[in-house]
């Protein structure tokens, strides 16, 4: 919507099932521009254009090895680049691939898979959002893999932000509490 034509200039409808209202990103950055550890809850296509960017991935199976944040299951604590296994002795045991993204190449990246992305250099990219949202079984998956502390906080959040619609600060470009994702993503199924 701020990059009006844009969306004429990426087609996507011959790669990937056709959208409605897609999500679309421009990534727009300087060398050593991160984007932490955290996973997508649709399909993601990340096509580079311009410079080059290291991506880092990690299977859902090893959510558990990635310490999510309670109220931001989405997101990590672990900088999966150089990860401090001093304090986060569990990231050992995660299963990481490396790779580099150039211009000219586009990555497809499966919803709940974890992925970490970092500039090499001044880069642009667009990333496409497409298919259906993760299930609840696998949203119950990555809830469980925190443990039980996660449970407790996302059904805190669920109630407080949810049911009694009472405000949350955000951090920079980050969602809203899980428990309130949680709760308008039952809303909208029930409605």
């Amino acid at each position: 919507k701020k990059l009006p034509g844009v969306g004429a200039d990426c087609e996507f409808a011959r790669l990937t099932p056709s959208e409605k209202n897609p999500t679309q990103f421009v990534w727009i950055g300087s060398a050593g521009t991160r984007t932490g550890l955290h996973f997508d809850m649709q399909n993601n296509v990340l096509c580079q254009f311009y410079g080059t960017k290291d991506i880092w991935l990690v299977p859902p199976e090893d959510s558990r090895y990635v310490y999510s944040y309670p109220d931001s299951i989405t997101k990590s604590k672990v900088a999966v680049d150089q990860p401090d296994i001093g304090h986060y002795p569990q990231c050992a045991k995660a299963r990481v691939m490396h790779g580099t993204l150039a211009a000219g190449e586009l990555l497809f990246i499966p919803h709940s898979w974890w992925h970490s992305v970092i500039s090499n250099s001044v880069s642009i990219s667009f990333s496409h959002e497409f298919g259906s949202k993760i299930s609840w079984g696998q949203i119950a998956q990555a809830i469980s893999a925190g443990g039980f502390g996660h449970w407790l906080t996302v059904i805190r959040e669920f109630v407080r932000h949810g049911l009694c619609n009472r405000p949350f600060s955000r951090r920079l470009h980050d969602d809203p509490p899980f428990g309130r994702l949680g709760y308008e993503m039952l809303r909208d199924t029930l409605a």
